[in-house]
């Protein structure tokens, strides 16, 4: 029974009515999202399915037009050409009942007072939708004006889902050919000065970086319909590049002024039959919009568009059904800076932690800054894909994390920051799904819940330093009381529990660490264009020496504490002579046992050493890694490579780094020197706020991420308790088995909820397929549309931004100053024992368990990372000059090879 009421037979969009695709069709749904999400579409109301098949009811047109269907022979065109025309007859015969034609008449009248002109068009239950477009087949008719003429489009729309074309359509697509439901749009016309059609992908070859227009004068039926010439861009979003074909355009479609309806061909002025339709700045312009427009879709768009007095209008959008990836979403993948955190294959164990973290404490954040929880909620989706694993490897999904920004007010600035915080090289316009909204919405709705956040985030400000001191006293509380206990002597319930207590109590309570990383990121980015912009030739080299010999970074503690152990070595030649011809894996047990007071001396040093950073190792976020907990004997070599090192100077040290910051600090107030910016505000005082703001916010953020390594670490000890017992009991074949469940494998198997008990056979199907990844590494940067892991390659494009320098130059971001010429030393783990003096190190990454090594080298090319990365921050700190983000820098270098670095500009000039 056909309900009656009037929003069952009629959709107005403004009335914000939930909506879905068997009541008003997909093109209608399409429209309705469209403008949900602040797009700008003509006026329209939708006449629902309900008003469709209630006419045929009345009219008694279900058995007649079913029997004329189910006759006939889909062999014979000229049968079926005589059966359409026999039903849309029988159609038009019939007659709108009196309550649906008043339901209509109402919302027409209400939404197009005075009569005005509009389209009314198709809008079938499969139109417009991935599976299928019927792009063309279904009948529009313009500038309808008056109701009996509108009464009587919406009942050709009606008749036109029994074409000739629609039928046989419906048979090759294996649609069933009688369409119960069918809408029609009944929507403000627009009298277009311009008007096109875009592809966001190409058609043809499935590029998502290009994106094909196609526009000309007047309306778009002339483009649809292939009657009028047509200009064509192509539009490479990675470079900026354009490739036109300009026609000569002597025809348009537009209004039929002498009939008063309808459509006409007209002559273009003869001035403009020669120029191109669109600009370049509206095709970058409103490439923006028809990206983002993609990205609602989750699906590459085919678009229709009109342009009126300089205003662009979005007609219609639906998906590219010809490409020839399966349907689905477009993700940006990039591990520039996640790299460092965790490099080469990682196992599950680890991704599965570490992306429970990740949704959680973002989720945290973003209450804590002051997202309302229907904002949360309804962004629920991207907190679980702030990374994912490819090819084994931990990559960064980049749209979640422009998702995540565009919920704090200043979303173009936050985006540039984030990218450069991260490293991001290969950067796409992307735009966030919230579009420019109309006014009402502006001042109502956006206005109040920007505000809100705003004053929220400024609280979050102004106590950082009160939170970050709470948060330390919480966690080292936790911390210190977990460190003590033995895991070994724990059963498996135990574990579990201390594991989820642990997770509650450090991981679900990380907001403070991430409301300064945000505010890092915001000042960082402020600092540098601030000193671009008021600092003659000011540079990120500028504002890299300004953040030079901070103070207080605890990652830089390992190292002094090294060189102070290697200093009391050195004292004493006989006891020196001893630790250099013990073998590293012998020492740690002698001087545990030993009396001797030099022995006795070092041992506390060591074991206080292990007991403050035995958690800070190579690739320590990976909780397959083995700490120097596990092995002390890496902490020894690296105590013995400095024992070797003819001057260790930690005054030099210190004075350098000073007399970096001092040069820089002069730089600037020689330069903002009595003047004034906004709000006559000295620029001095401006500058030393953002300064000091920034300098506390960076050590901050690289002291955290400690804290968070000690989170990792003592997960591992745990894990590593667990595997030790499974293995015991047979359920593993090795307790490093355990490495290759996921965090909801182990407790499962411990509760009762895996779907998977028999651990054994998991293990060795993953391990099979992770020995596959260690030949197969994806690029850093790519992406990948529709089902992840079918049809795409992980390669990235050759289309990669980077800035020209001379033949035999190398180019990075310059991080530390100083210019140094000196051979280089391909290190590719602290492990290998190698000898730094006088070299320059050379790595693909580095990570905190590193830093060591940085004091032996005499300056330091990193391939990866960004300005905040680790690397960056410590060597900044040490002073020691550094350079990060070197493009092909491995693949050019070889070991032994003389270069020359400048750590101020990030060229690395190589010798013949």
């Amino acid at each position: 029974m056909i309900n009656l009421n009037k929003k069952a037979m009629i959709f107005d969009p403004s009335a914000g009515n939930a909506v879905n695709l068997s009541d008003i069709g997909g093109k209608a749904l399409n429209l309705n999202r469209l403008l949900s999400m602040g797009f700008n579409v003509p006026d329209w109301i939708a006449v629902t399915k309900n008003s469709y098949w209630a006419f045929f009811e009345s009219n008694d047109l279900v058995e007649r037009v079913g029997n004329e269907v189910d006759d006939i022979d889909f062999e014979d065109l000229n049968i079926i050409r005589a059966a359409a025309e026999r039903i849309q007859s029988i159609i038009m015969q019939g007659s709108i009942p009196e309550n649906v034609k008043g339901y209509i008449l109402e919302a027409y009248n209400s939404k197009f007072p005075n009569d005005g002109y509009v389209s009314v068009r198709s809008s079938a239950v499969g139109e417009d939708t991935a599976g299928a477009s019927y792009a063309g087949q279904l009948d529009s008719f313009l500038f309808i004006s008056g109701q009996k003429e509108m009464l009587e489009a919406v009942k050709k729309c009606w008749a036109s889902a029994f074409s000739e074309r629609v039928l046989l359509y419906r048979w090759n697509h294996n649609v069933p050919p009688f369409e119960k439901r069918m809408g029609v749009i009944i929507q403000e016309m627009i009298k277009a000065d311009i008007s096109g059609v875009t592809f966001t992908a190409d058609p043809v070859s499935g590029d998502l970086n290009i994106i094909s227009i196609s526009a000309t004068y007047g309306l778009g039926e002339g483009i649809v319909a292939g009657i009028v010439p047509t200009d064509t861009y192509s539009y490479n979003m990675s470079t900026g590049s354009i490739d036109s074909e300009i026609t000569q355009k002597t025809e348009k479609i537009s209004f039929n002024s002498k009939q008063g309806s309808g459509t006409s061909t007209e002559s273009v002025e003869n001035d403009l039959q020669n120029e191109s339709v669109l600009s370049e700045r509206q095709i970058k312009e409103y490439s923006s919009i028809w990206k983002s427009i993609e990205f609602v879709g989750k699906y590459p768009q085919d678009i229709e568009w009109s342009i009126f007095d300089g205003e662009l209008y979005i007609l219609q959008s639906r998906p590219i059904t010809t490409l020839s990836n399966l349907p689905g979403e477009v993700r940006i993948w990039d591990n520039s800076n996640i790299v460092e955190s965790f490099s080469g294959v990682t196992t599950p164990l680890t991704f599965s932690f570490a992306r429970e973290a990740y949704t959680k404490v973002y989720e945290n954040f973003c209450e804590i800054m002051g997202v309302s929880r229907k904002e949360i909620s309804e962004n629920h989706d991207l907190f679980g894909n702030m990374i994912g694993l490819i090819k084994g490897r931990v990559y960064y999904n980049l749209v979640s994390w422009y998702r995540l920004i565009s919920l704090f007010p200043g979303y173009q600035y936050n985006k540039e920051f984030m990218e450069q915080m991260m490293g991001v090289k290969e950067i796409e316009k992307y735009q966030p799904t919230h579009p420019e909204p109309g006014r009402f919405k502006r001042i109502f709705v956006y206005f109040p819940r920007s505000l809100r956040v705003t004053v929220k985030m400024l609280f979050n400000l102004i106590t950082i330093k009160r939170k970050i001191r709470q948060f330390d006293e919480n966690f080292m509380s936790v911390y210190h009381t977990y460190l003590a206990k033995d895991f070994n002597s724990m059963n498996p319930d135990e574990l579990i529990t201390a594991y989820l207590y642990m997770k509650r109590k450090l991981l679900y309570n990380w907001k403070p660490p991430l409301i300064n990383d945000f505010f890092a990121m915001i000042f960082y980015g402020t600092l540098r264009k601030v000193v671009e912009k008021w600092v003659p030739n000011g540079s990120g080299a500028l504002q890299n020496d300004l953040l030079c010999g901070e103070g207080g970074i605890e990652s830089t503690e390992p190292t002094l504490a090294i060189i102070k152990m290697a200093l009391m070595i050195s004292t004493d030649s006989s006891f020196c002579e001893w630790v250099l011809s013990t073998p590293d894996k012998d020492l740690y047990k002698l001087l545990e046992e030993s009396s001797d007071d030099n022995k006795s001396e070092l041992y506390a040093l060591v074991k206080d050493y292990l007991d403050k950073y035995g958690y800070r190792c190579m690739e320590e976020l990976k909780l397959e890694s083995l700490s120097l907990r596990d092995d002390p004997s890496v902490l020894f070599s690296l105590i013995k490579n400095y024992v070797q090192i003819e001057s260790l100077n930690l005054e030099e040290m210190e004075e350098r780094k000073q007399k970096i910051r001092m040069e820089a600090e002069r730089e600037v107030y020689k330069a903002i020197k009595w003047k004034t910016t906004f709000l006559i505000l000295p620029k001095k005082f401006v500058f030393n706020s953002i300064l000091k703001l920034t300098r506390l916010l960076v050590k901050n953020r690289e002291n955290m991420r400690f804290n968070r390594t000690k989170i990792f670490g003592l997960v591992r000890d745990l894990m590593n308790a667990l595997g030790r017992k499974f293995n015991n009991e047979g359920f593993l074949g090795d307790p490093r088995d355990i490495y290759y469940l996921e965090i909801d494998d182990v407790i499962g198997f411990v509760q009762g909820t895996t779907t998977t008990p028999n651990l054994k056979e998991l293990v060795q199907m993953r391990k099979k397929l992770y020995e596959e990844f260690l030949s197969e590494e994806p690029a850093p940067h790519f992406l990948t549309q529709g089902p992840v892991f079918i049809g795409n390659d992980f390669k990235g494009s050759d289309t990669a931004q980077s800035m020209e320098v001379e033949e035999g130059s190398l180019m990075g971001i310059g991080c530390c100053p100083g210019i140094i010429k000196a051979p280089v030393q391909i290190v590719s783990s602290y492990l290998e024992g190698v000898d730094l003096k006088g070299k320059i190190l050379v790595a693909d990454r580095t990570d905190p368990g590193w830093v060591p090594l940085f004091p032996m080298s005499k300056g330091l090319l990193i391939q990866r990372g960004s300005l905040l990365s680790h690397s960056a921050i410590v060597a900044r700190e040490l002073g020691i000059p550094t350079i990060v983000g070197i493009d092909n820098l491995l693949n050019t270098l070889e070991n032994g090879q003389t270069v020359t670095m400048d750590g101020s500009t990030g060229i690395v000039t190589l010798e013949k």
